[in-house]
C-alpha cells in the first residue's frame, strides 16, 4: 500500500497546511487546505490511512 510509505506529517495549523512526508522530510508532499472543516476532516483521514508509528509534528510550514 502506497500510504505506508510516509511516517511523518507536519500539521501547520495557522496556515492551514498538512505535509506528508517519509522519513526524510524532503519527500512528500503537501495540501493546503481553504478552511478549518476540511482541515480536520483531512487530517482525521490520514490518521485512518497512515501507519500507526507515524510522527505527527505541529509547527509552521517553512517551505
Amino acid at each position: 500500500m502506497v500510504w505506508e510509505k510516509y511516517n511523518a506529517v507536519t500539521v501547520d495549523r495557522r496556515y492551514r497546511i498538512i505535509v506528508i512526508h517519509r522519513t526524510d522530510l524532503t519527500i512528500g508532499f503537501e495540501a493546503r487546505l481553504p478552511n478549518k472543516a476540511l482541515f480536520e476532516q483531512y487530517l482525521a483521514f490520514l490518521r485512518t490511512v497512515l501507519p500507526e508509528v507515524t510522527t505527527y509534528r505541529e509547527e509552521v510550514w517553512k517551505w
